[in-house]
């Protein structure tokens, strides 16, 4: 029989567990439950359907527009996380768009004016009210944005249109077969039915890496900013702009040649790219910002020390 402490850390209701820190396993969980079967946590978001999907410009907005129907019918501002960034100025040119200019908070680093240099000054410093916060003290952000109104990020993205580690790839070793991989890996018999229960055919190391990013990765980015606060709650005062079911289909439902053109780390994010040219007119940040990790420094060296240990389908934390 396993101790108390043991069934307190380890065995939860899957019907009522949202998050486990680290997922038990190199801070992953797959979805289908193919790779990691059994555990006990219940899926947020489902893996999306083939479908004839909008295009990325549409889905935007229409999520620009959901977020902004969301803050008038709460009556609160949207305070939208900025790193500088190709996710998050998308998510930040997007609501601009629709929100008046008292309906919208920028929260920012130094960090985001270094690594988008002019645009705040030119966008955000005499039209929008901003909120300038240090990345060791994320949580205090996240808390201020979720009790002062609506916390809105750029979350997601990466499991959308692919993964890190594109990064640094050629373009012959993204074209070719996923089975090349790792050859250790990739001849387990569990990651062929990982591969299997993709719905669309997984054909090259490109499409593997992002369908391992989406399947497995999905839920702990969606819960790494709610973790070390006890107010947060997804989809009620945080949203994360790319979570939604019109992404979802986007993303099984569109080839990676157009997610990433020519399989060339150049094009990465190539439609959120045309998106951002379209709001801002900025040729050069648009189709020469490289990927840059905004969130690391947050779960390194300055992480919080208090994380919650669960959270369940109440967004009650437990810290035991």
């Amino acid at each position: 029989m396993p101790s108390e402490e043991m069934v307190k850390k380890y065995y939860f209701d899957k019907s009522q567990m949202l998050y486990i820190p680290l997922f038990r396993e190199n801070n992953m969980w797959d979805r289908t439950e193919t790779l990691t079967p059994n555990t006990s946590i219940k899926c947020i978001t489902p893996i999306g359907a083939v479908s004839n999907s909008l295009t990325v410009d549409q889905i935007c907005m229409l999520r620009a527009q959901e977020l902004a129907s969301v803050a008038k019918v709460q009556n609160k501002k949207l305070h939208v996380f900025w790193s500088g960034g190709l996710d998050s100025t998308t998510v930040l040119l997007c609501l601009m768009e629709l929100l008046p200019k008292d309906g919208l908070v920028v929260m920012y680093t130094k960090a985001s004016l270094e690594e988008y240099p002019g645009f705040f000054e030119a966008r955000v410093k005499d039209s929008f009210a901003s909120y300038e916060f240090s990345m060791a003290c994320l949580w205090g952000a996240v808390e201020h944005a979720c009790n002062n109104g609506i916390a809105v990020t750029g979350e997601l993205a990466d499991q959308m249109f692919g993964s890190v580690m594109f990064m640094g790839k050629s373009v012959s070793e993204l074209q070719a077969p996923w089975e090349s991989f790792d050859d250790g890996l990739c001849k387990l018999e569990k990651v062929h039915n990982f591969v299997q229960a993709c719905p669309t055919q997984v054909n090259n190391v490109a499409e593997f890496l992002w369908w391992f990013n989406y399947a497995t990765k999905y839920q702990n980015v969606q819960m790494r900013m709610l973790v070390d606060n006890t107010v947060s709650k997804l989809n009620n005062n945080i949203f994360h702009f790319f979570d939604t079911p019109e992404f979802n289909s986007y993303t099984v439902s569109t080839p990676m040649e157009v997610k990433i053109p020519g399989f060339s780390t150049d094009n990465y994010k190539k439609p959120l790219r045309d998106v951002i040219y379209a709001l801002s007119n900025d040729a050069d940040y648009a189709y020469t910002k490289p990927k840059v990790r905004s969130l690391v420094p947050i779960y390194g060296k300055y992480s919080v020390k208090k994380l919650a240990k669960t959270i369940d389908l109440h967004w009650e934390r437990s810290y035991v």
